[in-house]
């Protein structure tokens, strides 16, 4: 959501006619709302299709029907968002870190921005979307 917003601030006003209309108030709503829906359903008291719905506030989505992916090796991501509920990768990543691998043959330093960083923490959940497509 946070994207769409970004697309309808930073889209020319003719093209705003392509993209569903989310102003900053209609999201800071949106947001946290969904920060609720998902402490309740990472506590349990919500189903993945009770959560989907919730969230799902333009009806986007044509079913809240989900089913159960068995992850054979836990991720990074996982255990970041086992550990703690309010995980926020957008906040916990950042925009650019500098690497400098003293064990190398010949170190180099290399610069990781926040995707590589999220994707490499994810592994085989990136395979997944892949396989399963996005939900």
């Amino acid at each position: 959501m946070y994207a769409r917003l970004l697309r309808w601030q930073d889209a020319a006003p003719d093209e705003r006619d392509k993209l569903i209309p989310m102003d900053y108030e209609q999201y800071e709503v949106w947001s946290g709302n969904a920060r609720l829906a998902r402490m309740e359903y990472l506590k349990g008291k919500l189903t993945a299709e009770e959560f989907l719905r919730r969230i799902d506030t333009t009806y986007e989505l044509e079913s809240y029907e989900t089913g159960k992916v068995e992850l054979e090796v836990e991720t990074a991501w996982q255990r970041r968002v086992a550990m703690s509920f309010s995980f926020d990768p957008e906040t916990y990543y950042p925009e650019m870190i500098q690497v400098l691998d003293l064990d190398a043959a010949e170190p180099k330093w290399e610069i990781y921005t926040a995707d590589h960083l999220r994707k490499q923490d994810q592994q085989g959940h990136q395979s997944l979307r892949e396989k399963y497509g996005k939900r």
